[in-house]
This record gives C-alpha cells, structure tokens and sequence, in this order.
C-alpha cells in the first residue's frame, strides 16, 4: 500500500474524527494523518513543516475562509492535493474551491462514499486527480 500523509484542516474536533474514519475504507491508500489543525495559521504552518501530500480544507474556519486559505496554499505549494470538504454542497462553493486550486471536492455528507476512493487514486497516481472533480 502506498502511503499518504494527510494534514487535516477543519475547526470542529468531531469533522477532524469522521473524516479519519473514513480513511479505515481505502483500499490501496495508506492513509497517515500527519497533522490536524484547527484554523488557517495553524494550516499553513503545518504545511509548511509537514510537506503532506493531501490536505483536507474545510471552508469554515474561524481566521481566514478555507477556499482563500487553499489559494494560498496553492500559490506556494503547487505539489499538495488539496481536498476542500465541506457543509456546502452548492454549485458555487465547487467552483470557488477549482478557482483557489484544489483538487477535489466533497459534500461532508458524502464523505464515507468519496473520501477512501479519492485516497486510493491519489495513490495510485496523484496526476489524475487534478480538479478531478469540482
């Protein structure tokens, strides 16, 4: 199995434990949770020190919205995949989230269908998984 390090970017400690749930799913990723923060500063911190290979955004944050603090990261960073994962399944929200850079999006509802196959194909080859999605 291919392991991934995975920062994980969201303000409420039971979104952080449900999205590392779902990791349990993949089947040929490794996922490995290197990091969780719960605003942007940490976020980017983080990131910077960590160098994951996927990060998990959600787009309510208490310092910086997560799709700016995507864009930030991206503009530096062109080599993370970015995850944003969210409450807002609106149209809207995934074309902000393909505008700041990131790779994928998902509606946390659907978090247990798409979170392990996304992992797994990033795992498989993380050049086919650019904005595959949003």
């Amino acid at each position: 199995m291919t392991s991934l390090r995975i920062l994980i970017v969201d303000d409420h400690h039971l979104a952080r434990e449900m999205i590392k749930t779902t990791f349990r799913f993949c089947q040929c990723a490794n996922p490995e949770v290197v990091g969780e923060a719960p605003d942007a500063a940490t976020a980017f911190e983080m990131a910077r020190d960590l160098k994951p290979d996927v990060i998990t955004m959600d787009v309510s944050l208490p310092d910086m919205n997560g799709l700016d603090a995507t864009r930030e990261l991206m503009k530096n960073n062109p080599e993370f995949q970015i995850v944003v994962v969210t409450m807002h399944g609106e149209r809207e929200y995934r074309l902000a989230a393909l505008d700041a850079g990131a790779a994928y999006f998902i509606f946390k509802m659907h978090l247990i269908d798409e979170m392990p196959a996304y992992l797994d194909r990033v795992a498989r080859d993380p050049a086919l998984c650019v904005a595959e999605n949003v």
